[in-house]
């Protein structure tokens, strides 16, 4: 008998976490799903930021090298910072 009225009262419990007929099984595989998707979003960014570190591929990506000037190497920076 306990069992049984227990069961009923988390039924009843449950009814209100429901949401416009989504579950909260559902929505949590929705988080997943946006956690996973976030992660390869940061993933992507990490990989095309180490791409553009390569003259070749920034080239393709992004036109911006051309309207900068004369790029600077890390020794003329050193020997700027240095006098």
């Amino acid at each position: 008998m306990k069992k049984s009225a227990k069961r009923q009262e988390q039924n009843r419990d449950n009814q209100h976490l429901k949401t416009d007929g989504l579950s909260i099984e559902r929505l949590d595989e929705i988080g997943i799903l946006l956690a996973k998707l976030a992660i390869l979003l940061v993933i992507l960014l990490l990989l095309t930021q180490f791409a553009l570190q390569f003259g070749p591929v920034r080239q393709l990506v992004t036109g911006i090298d051309r309207a900068e000037g004369e790029p600077l190497t890390l020794l003329l920076v050193f020997l700027h910072l240095g006098s």
